[in-house]
């Protein structure tokens, strides 16, 4: 039968995404749960796996086509003579931080060989800049995928891996490359959808509105406990999960209608 492929919610407050880049091509065979298309949001870029096996048979979208959620991005033929049957959102990918102020790429050993020259996502890049892992060092990470492709879960995994490693400092020889090798270096990169929102909203509330810091301890116990007692039914019948920015937002918006002022922002002299 023709399953018709989603675009996926990435969030409560997402509205749409745009198609980075496909990794595979229309004939090809896919897996379930293979990752075979990247996507970017205003808030996070993530890969995309394969609802069902089966072949690619068209593509609705296109890439740089930026498509509602909900919206059908793609066809896959399976093997079943059903009816034509149309892909559920995805929930919102679990993402967390690794971030260690203890991690060094000096740390990373090799866990094995695998092929040079393999493609990398951007997500996988992404990471790995985050964390200093050069090229060389990234060729030297196993990968899941087909064909010893090194997914985000993968790259994320072995960074884990390598923080319970205590760093010696005596160890890291540092070499400093010479002005000359960084301008060799230096490459201009256009920015992702995300990158472009939130540097033209940084800029926007930079010259809009003052900038100051409050701190403010809210009791949350009571907000914690209806979260608990409904999560479940809401995941059910949502599809995706109860957060906290719900009952966050709703006590800005009360605060904002008993202090306006609070919402008001610099136009010229006014």
């Amino acid at each position: 039968m023709k399953f018709e492929m989603l675009m996926p919610k990435m969030g409560e407050s997402i509205t749409e995404g745009t198609i980075l880049k496909w990794l595979v091509s229309v004939g090809d065979p896919v897996i379930k749960d293979a990752t075979i298309l990247e996507i970017s949001t205003d808030k996070v870029d993530s890969e995309i796996p394969a609802p069902v096996s089966g072949v690619i048979s068209n593509f609705i979208a296109q890439e740089g086509d930026t498509v509602d959620v909900g919206s059908v991005i793609a066809e896959i033929e399976t093997e079943s003579n059903q009816s034509i049957a149309k892909d559920k959102p995805i929930d919102e990918p679990k993402i967390q931080s690794k971030t260690n102020k203890n991690f060094s790429p000096a740390n990373i050993k090799p866990d094995k060989k695998v092929s040079k020259n393999r493609f990398y996502s951007p997500v996988v890049l992404n990471i790995a800049a985050e964390y200093g892992i050069d090229m060389a060092q990234l060729e030297t990470v196993p990968g899941t995928g087909l064909n010893d492709r090194l997914s985000k879960k993968d790259l994320i995994n072995y960074i884990d891996n390598q923080q319970s490693i205590p760093t010696s400092t005596s160890q890291i020889d540092i070499m400093l490359p010479s002005s000359a090798e960084l301008v060799k270096r230096t490459e201009i990169i256009p920015m992702d959808t995300m990158r472009k929102s939130i540097a033209e909203h940084m800029v926007q509330s930079k010259q809009t509105s003052a900038h100051v810091s409050l701190y403010n301890e809210v009791d949350m116990s009571a907000v914690y406990a209806i979260r608990e007692r409904n999560k479940d039914n809401f995941k059910k019948r949502e599809g995706i999960s109860l957060t906290y920015m719900p009952f966050i937002v709703e006590s800005v918006v009360k605060a904002l209608k008993e202090f306006p002022l609070l919402n008001a922002s610099i136009e010229n002299d006014n």
